[in-house]
């Protein structure tokens, strides 16, 4: 039977459920009932599997052992109702019962759970060795190493450092809330990105676009457009919705993107929809608006032939449906024409004949509300040669690219000619084919 110290816990509970914690809590059970050396190798086999695998494909920085680091993890992202409360409050505001509550479960978990991987190793071989086996594991310790080792988190190494030092997490609990308060909890503490897929809900991105808003060269006005509203936005001021209207490859997508860069530690999140969650909006909005966060609802390329009418679902959310738009909610969209729906000839004309429209000013109206429900729009003109060649440079300077400017501007021209035209995307992917060559040692 499990540890019943641990059936104690209430507020901590989803740890337990944890398929790392769950194995390891199977292991000391088989431990402590001194079953066969075949059910200990096993059940450790399994811990160790699961733990390694998490532990060397993931990217981070490991404080401890791998086992040790694992719980701090849990802990600390843990969605629970101390959590979830203080992300709106500090621990002071909060209710005597529910710290208590909350003190109670980490000194549970730090007690039973908070062993190092060198004890678990020993009490393995001890059990091995009792029962006559020569079978045994390595003695793995804190030999495990990230994918991305000390990528990102500041914040949470720093934390765990001082939880992997405390003798007492009870003394910690308020760190606990700050870390909460400031970086979210669950989900919204480990991703700064998400995905809306219907039938599933938000999918957290692990590995959100890498591109920073300081990367894209030229367009500042605009970016600096973006930036003002979102930053007003994030620090709870009111703010408009954001069309970024313009020529392909000019950095809208980018812009938005790069945003969660900027002010992601602020509380930002991008939630990416898509045509087929349209019809979600509803659901997403109740999600988002029970949350802390400031939320941007990211909408890539959007636009409608004059048959589609999930442009309708999108209005109702920004301006006039029953349900208003949250005040932690945002929509950000990009275009490559100002006008979203498809307005044709027909549109404007009324022929005789069945069919025909009584009132066809109304239906040019309501084709082009759409666009009026952002009350920010910003334009990204396809550059001219000058603007172009500027890109070029910069992007040239960033990746350390050493060509005489004018064989460097010549390749440019020559590039942007063969292929997409001119852009700040084309002058990217030049930049990209010349790196390239470079590093093969091939001619440019």
């Amino acid at each position: 039977m499990e540890n019943p110290t641990l059936r104690g816990i209430c507020i901590y509970n989803n740890i337990l459920r944890d398929p790392i914690v769950k194995s390891y809590v199977s292991l000391e059970e088989a431990l402590e009932e001194m079953v066969s050396p075949e059910d200990v190798c096993s059940r450790y086999g399994e811990f160790l599997s699961q733990l390694v695998h998490k532990t060397e494909l993931s990217p981070g920085t490991i404080v401890g052992d791998a086992w040790r680091n694992h719980l701090m993890d849990l802990v600390l992202q843990d969605e629970n109702t101390f959590t979830r409360k203080a992300e709106y409050i500090p621990l002071n505001k909060m209710s005597a019962g529910l710290i208590e509550l909350a003190k109670h479960d980490i000194k549970i978990l730090q007690e039973v759970l908070f062993v190092s991987l060198e004890e678990i190793s020993s009490k393995v071989d001890k059990c091995l060795k009792q029962h006559g086996t020569g079978f045994g594991f390595p003695c793995v310790g804190d030999s495990f190493q990230p994918l991305c080792p000390g990528s990102g988190g500041g914040s949470l190494v720093k934390i765990k450092e001082q939880l992997a030092a405390s003798p007492d997490w009870r003394q910690c609990l308020n760190l606990l809330a700050e870390y909460a308060n400031t970086n979210g909890c669950g989900e919204f503490g480990r991703h700064l990105a998400f995905r809306w897929v219907p039938g599933k809900g938000l999918v957290g991105v692990s590995s959100p676009d890498p591109v920073k808003l300081e990367d894209l060269i030229r367009y500042e006005r605009q970016r600096e457009e973006v930036l003002a509203n979102t930053r007003r936005f994030v620090q709870g001021y009111p703010a408009n919705n954001v069309l970024l209207y313009g020529d392909r490859g000019t950095g809208k997508s980018s812009t938005v993107k790069g945003l969660i860069h900027e002010f992601g530690r602020d509380g930002l999140r991008l939630v990416e929809v898509s045509r087929e969650g349209f019809k979600d909006f509803p659901e997403i909005m109740a999600v988002l608006e029970e949350r802390s966060q400031r939320f941007i609802i990211f909408i890539d390329d959007l636009s409608f032939e004059e048959y589609e009418t999930e442009y309708k679902s999108l209005k109702a959310v920004m301006e006039g449906g029953i349900q208003s738009q949250p005040e932690n909610v945002l929509v950000y969209a990009t275009s490559n024409r100002k006008h979203l729906i498809t307005e044709t000839f027909g549109d404007r004309t009324s022929p005789g004949g069945a069919g025909v429209e009584v009132h066809p000013g109304d239906g040019q109206e309501e084709k082009i509300s759409l666009a009026d429900r952002f009350g920010l729009v910003v334009t990204f003109l396809r550059p001219d040669r000058k603007t172009y060649l500027d890109i070029v440079k910069g992007l040239a300077e960033k990746e350390g690219i050493a060509l005489d400017t004018k064989e460097l501007e010549s390749l440019a021209l020559k590039w942007e000619m063969l292929h997409n035209g001119r852009s700040g995307r084309t002058a990217r992917q030049f930049i990209q084919d010349i790196l390239g060559r470079m590093h093969m040692g091939e001619d440019i």
